[in-house]
């Protein structure tokens, strides 16, 4: 008698190896696109913290402080940093207006010598990034 196909627990057996190793590979996956993704949020919090780190260094040695998380007086105008939403800011309404320096920013905080700036980004729906900053102000 020749054999042309499986048997109903050769299929069981298979189907059973699958129903293991399938949730495995899944998971395996999972990770890895979640490693991606934070790694990209990194460089991305990186270079934006470049860019904030290098303005409120110009508004510093530019300007005096004044009150506020971050604030400066300019020539006369007043500068701010705000957080709008999920962007940070550099708020000039009498000289210049507004402009946006980075995005995914949870809060600004004032602390001792400089500001704290929290990046979020979420990795999945019930999964959020959060990085803490410490961007050097002098008084």
């Amino acid at each position: 008698m020749s054999r042309r196909a499986f048997s109903l627990v050769e299929l069981v057996i298979v189907l059973s190896i699958l129903a293991v190793v399938v949730p495995l590979i899944w998971r395996l996956v999972s990770q890895g696109e979640d490693q991606r993704a934070l790694a990209l949020d990194h460089l991305e919090t990186a270079d934006e913290v470049r860019t904030v780190a290098a303005q409120v260094g110009l508004d510093t040695r530019a300007g005096e402080r004044i009150g506020g998380p971050l604030a400066f007086r300019i020539d006369g105008c007043d500068v701010s940093y705000v957080v709008d939403a999920t962007v940070l800011r550099r708020d000039a309404p009498t000289c210049g207006g507004s402009r946006a320096l980075a995005r995914g920013v949870e809060s600004l905080t004032r602390v001792p010598s400089g500001v704290d700036v929290v990046f979020a980004f979420a990795l999945r729906p019930n999964r959020i990034d959060r990085q803490t900053v410490f961007i050097p102000v002098p008084e």
